[in-house]
């Protein structure tokens, strides 16, 4: 055996000696810690069950073969499996939970008559189950997929994010910016421990005034400050609740903050072990009929393909998907999914790992060619990649916060991965890995209709130990930061470090907008020697006691 160097044995004694820790995560950090009003968010509730379990390997109840008797689903991919896979799914539903399994082989799969979706889970602890990526392959084989999923991971009944229901508790004290586990009510009547809530606030006109909105938003649109807790204590003396994950932003009696009960949602389900795909509409990509505003033309493959996602969940908590790819299903060009790849609608505390979304068809407005859409709050997404998407990730809405993005790989998109609309505040990019391409948060200056443009896209949010391989063409950033209040850049490295925080006045056709104080940014090319080296995972740590 060879002798180790002085120097080396040193190293591993002392440790490097030039790490280095940010001046808002020293090492004795604790939830609430501020430099001059900055601060950062405890993060370590995303994921699955709050990240403090492991995803399940398995599901007890029913095992049910899909090509077996009485399914028997064709897997070589001359027939359509459809109905065979749709009756295992079902089957394994009505025995109240178990795993669906597809053996090695091609199922091909199609939206029938009216319906969506090609094949659903509608009901809790479902394990969707192949043989593994490159092996269990399914292909979605319908031209025309407008608004339809292959996979969809929906409830029969939902409960409304967007709209009150029941009995309304008006919250009798102001949430400050700081994470808030105790809320205090106008009474707590009828409110019990294991209730699933929404909290939230509306856009009132103080609100837009304070974040400078007029001319981008208005009080017709209630995409304000919204989160989907469950209640741990009530406290009938006091008038208070305790809920299982706290709150990440600002929430004002004026701006009518409130509780209302939501039913809880679909839980442990589990998609994981395979590749999807389309088939690509029969026609060119980029050719007449795929043109950034297509969509809106009837008649065109824009249209016929426009907002179609290979996978979509909705209305589910502590769920998975787990290594699963999108994959070219036999098509002559590099096309894996005619639009869109993971929709995560309105959820929370999922775990996405392990998967990749890649070669949309088409790549034009309105939403259409993203790898993964997140329109939902406290999930991880970790370890996971997509390459030529419009946008690799995209954040919509006030409900989307609290996620966790850990060593996301991004190559080539379109244009860069962003922040888009409607304030979706308080989240993490951890780790991520930039090949070509940048991530934005900014006002953006885009939408539909009067009084509902995308405006501010993010506030608090953390960019954490980014690492660029290369710039995108035309930029010489990876990271792009004016946020509403502080943003946050902690650390960079790589051949492509740096980033943008400057101008903070911008002026627009809906106005003039100024998001001044610059973010915050410390350490810039220098994350190679970051202590941490990943803020989620620390955080954790930390919460866990490890």
């Amino acid at each position: 055996m060879a002798k180790l160097s002085a120097v080396f044995v040193l190293a591993l004694l002392v440790g490097n000696a030039f790490s280095w820790y940010s001046k808002l995560y020293p090492q004795d950090w604790e939830p609430g810690f501020e430099v001059d009003g900055k601060f950062l968010h405890d993060f370590s509730y995303a994921g699955y069950k709050r990240g403090e379990v492991e995803i399940p390997t398995e599901m007890e109840g029913a095992y049910v073969d899909v090509t077996k008797s009485p399914y028997n689903a064709d897997n070589t991919g001359a027939e359509d499996a459809t109905e065979a896979i749709q009756s295992a799914i079902e089957e394994v539903e009505n025995q109240g939970g178990g795993t669906v399994y597809l053996p090695e082989g091609t199922y091909k799969v199609k939206p029938v008559g009216s319906a969506q979706h090609a094949l659903l889970i509608k009901k809790s602890n479902v394990l969707f189950k192949g043989a593994g990526k490159g092996k269990t392959f399914i292909r979605g084989f319908k031209d025309n997929m407008r608004s339809s999923t292959i996979i969809q991971v929906k409830p029969d009944k939902t409960c409304s994010w967007d709209n009150d229901s029941g009995t309304i508790y008006k919250l009798s004290h102001d949430v400050t910016d700081k994470d808030t586990s105790v809320l205090y009510l106008s009474n707590t009547d009828g409110l019990k421990k294991g209730d699933w809530v929404i909290v939230r606030t509306d856009r009132t006109d103080d609100w837009i005034d304070d974040m400078d909105m007029g001319g981008y938003w208005s009080t017709d649109y209630n995409y304000a400050v919204t989160f989907y807790r469950q209640i741990t204590a009530v406290d009938s003396e006091d008038n208070t609740i305790t809920i299982d994950i706290p709150t990440k932003y600002a929430m004002k009696k004026r701006d009518n903050a409130r509780v209302y009960k939501c039913a809880s949602n679909l839980e442990n389900v589990g998609l994981q072990d395979f590749s999807i795909g389309n088939k690509e509409y029969p026609q060119k990509p980029g050719s007449d009929g795929f043109g950034e505003e297509d969509y809106k033309t009837s008649g065109t493959a824009a249209y016929k393909v426009h907002s179609s996602f290979l996978i979509s969940f909705s209305f589910a908590v502590n769920s998975w998907a787990k290594n699963i790819a999108s994959y070219k299903a036999g098509n002559t060009y590099e096309v894996h999914m005619q639009s869109n790849g993971l929709n995560l609608n309105r959820c929370r505390s999922l775990t996405i790992e392990k998967c990749d979304f890649s070669h949309p068809q088409y790549e034009g407005g309105g939403g259409n060619g993203y790898g993964i859409n997140i329109c939902s709050e406290d999930c991880l997404i970790k370890d996971c990649s997509s390459t030529s998407a419009r946008h690799s990730f995209s954040f919509k809405y006030g409900f989307s916060n609290g996620n966790v993005i850990y060593h996301y790989t991004s190559t080539d998109p379109k244009y860069g991965s962003d922040f888009h609309m409607y304030l979706s505040y308080s989240n993490l990019i951890d780790n991520e890995e930039l090949n070509g391409d940048f991530v934005e948060s900014v006002i953006r200056p885009y939408g539909g209709t009067a009084g509902n443009y995308h405006g501010y896209s993010s506030s608090q949010t953390v960019f954490w130990n980014t690492k660029g391989n290369y710039y995108k063409d035309g930029k010489d950033y990876v990271v792009d930061s004016r946020q509403y209040g502080y943003g946050y850049i902690i650390g960079t490295q790589g051949e492509a470090y740096k980033v943008k925080t400057t101008p903070t006045y911008i002026s627009t056709k809906y106005g003039d907008n100024d998001s001044s104080p610059e973010d915050y940014k410390e350490g810039i090319g220098e994350a190679e020697d970051l202590e941490p080296q990943s803020l989620y995972y620390d955080q954790l740590e930390r919460r866990l006691g490890k």
